[in-house]
């Protein structure tokens, strides 16, 4: 079981960002959602990352995607500028398997890769992610492989790659995962009930009862940075790629961030609390 994991500068930002058959790339690290970098096809070339300096990289997560169950994800990285000499290179499903065995019944349509029905799937965010051992790198080829997409084209709303905050100790166990609905429901004098379905969103409460020396002064710049700068990715176990998929992805930091310090051991105490902005 990892810790969890929480972004911290998104180094993405500073990079210059190209790709072949993509449009809308210098979008990517940034709000709104909604504006995508697109594909031509559903088979375009790498997207590419160059940072004039070289940038300490730990986590990759995309947001907001199209992406199929099938598809594949292979990320490249550079320790020059040039990306001529390689430190590493992986391949990944871009979505793991979801159900366990015991989840699923014989003739289930996704039986053999632990696949979600299509219409549970598309009902959540897509996202895709990969961790790293952190390494300074000048270079970053990110391949997506889904030539299959039955859209015609590959869509990716935000992109993160930099550092983040790997907790010391294991937090997923306590989170809250709050489903907010956004639907409506009008009824009539008569009894009648009219239903807008609505997309809901997501809330997340993790709380820290114990923050080991440091992790206290590494969160308080988070909050501090993420509030001027923009959201951050929280994955809450990456050794366990259904909950990330579930409970993970782009948040705001909501509400304030109290710090408890307990002195006498170098201690501190909190419950940070994410709204999702993923779509």
């Amino acid at each position: 079981m990892a810790n969890g994991l929480l972004s911290r500068t998104n180094h993405a930002t500073e990079a210059t960002i190209s790709g072949l058959g993509w449009a809308g790339l210098d979008t990517l690290p940034t709000l709104p959602l909604g504006v995508p970098a697109r594909s031509a096809d559903p088979a375009p070339g790498p997207i590419r990352l160059r940072w004039a300096a070289p940038k300490p990289t730990q986590a990759l997560f995309l947001g907001s995607t199209n992406l199929q169950q099938a598809a594949e994800l292979t990320v490249t990285r550079f320790s020059d500028t040039a990306a001529s000499i390689e430190i590493d290179r992986q391949t990944k499903p871009v979505v793991p398997r979801l159900y366990t065995w015991d989840q699923m019944y014989w003739g289930h349509p996704g039986l053999f890769r632990g696949n979600l029905e299509t219409a549970v799937y598309t009902a959540y965010p897509r996202i895709a992610w990969m961790t790293f051992d952190r390494a300074l790198c000048g270079g970053m080829d990110i391949q997506v492989d889904d030539a299959a997409n039955p859209d015609g084209y590959l869509q990716i709303g935000f992109l993160f790659t930099g550092t983040a905050q790997r907790f010391r100790i294991n937090y997923a166990t306590g989170q809250r995962d709050i489903v907010v609905p956004n639907g409506s429901v009008a009824r009539t004098a008569g009894g009648h009930a009219f239903v807008e379905p609505g997309q809901p969103t997501r809330r997340v409460e993790i709380p820290w009862d114990y923050m080991a020396d440091g992790d206290q002064e590494v969160l308080a710049d988070t909050v501090w940075s993420q509030q001027q700068h923009g959201p951050v990715v929280w994955l809450p176990d990456t050794d366990q790629p259904a909950l990330c998929f579930r409970h993970g992805g782009v948040f705001q930091i909501r509400g304030e961030t109290a710090l408890d310090r307990a002195y006498w051991d170098r201690s501190s105490t909190t419950t940070l609390t994410l709204e999702g902005v993923t779509r």
